[in-house]
């Protein structure tokens, strides 16, 4: 999204990974979705939600509930469920299980769904009808990675290690903190001692342990 030239009418990231209780993944994804939607200025940005590929039949709705939690401060505004797991009865256990939760009134959690779902759609209310409030702008070292590493398929890349870790470091002394590119910056302008990013401005831009800029970046 933040590396395109057309800015994302529908952002939505793969959302959190969970992996094992009391332990969740930080795909940097939910934050480039929510950056590339906030310069676009739409009120729908999704996250898929209930994602789950290891321990199966051992999650809890209060595990799922932390991790969209953590999408929902990452920027998102709604959860999309990611999926429901079904299997024909002649098929030995644990049956047809990929990803996603395995939903079901034999659950023992099935009761209180509708909580987390009347939970969820109050905020998802709140939050698509207010502006986002982003004071920091981060351009990690993309052009330089993808230039000497190329792309990856199976694995994203995380150069140098904290380059997408930073927003969680702002989060955690009450600031919020966008990505960008080289490519918005180059559309960006200053006013009032702002930077002005599409529908976005911000206080501050951290240029994460970059060796090159292109001077469009420079002079912009």
């Amino acid at each position: 999204g933040v590396e395109s030239h057309i800015l994302p009418d529908s952002p939505l990231a793969s959302g959190h990974l969970f992996v094992n209780p009391g332990k969740h993944g930080f795909p940097i994804w939910n934050q480039y979705a929510s950056s590339g939607g906030h310069l676009a200025d739409p009120r729908v940005i999704a996250s898929r939600a209930m994602v789950n590929t290891r321990g199966v039949f051992r999650e809890n709705l209060a595990q799922f509930k932390s991790a969209g939690d953590l999408s929902l401060v990452q920027g998102a505004t709604y959860t999309v469920l990611n999926g429901f797991n079904y299997s024909p009865p002649d098929i030995e256990f644990p049956g047809w299980i990929h990803s996603g939760s395995y939903l079901s009134p034999s659950s023992p959690w099935w009761p209180y769904l509708p909580q987390w779902v009347v939970y969820s759609s109050r905020v998802w209310s709140v939050l698509q009808q207010s502006r986002p409030v982003v004071q920091i702008a981060i351009l990690a070292p993309t052009s330089d990675v993808w230039s000497e590493a190329g792309l990856s398929a199976k694995a994203f890349r995380q150069t140098p290690w904290y380059a997408h870790q930073l927003w969680k470091t702002f989060s955690q002394h009450g600031c919020s903190a966008d990505y960008v590119s080289q490519k918005v910056l180059q559309r960006a302008k200053c006013e009032n001692g702002k930077l002005c990013c599409g529908a976005m401005k911000y206080d501050a831009l951290i240029i994460v342990d970059a060796s090159s800029l292109a001077p469009a970046t420079t002079s912009a």
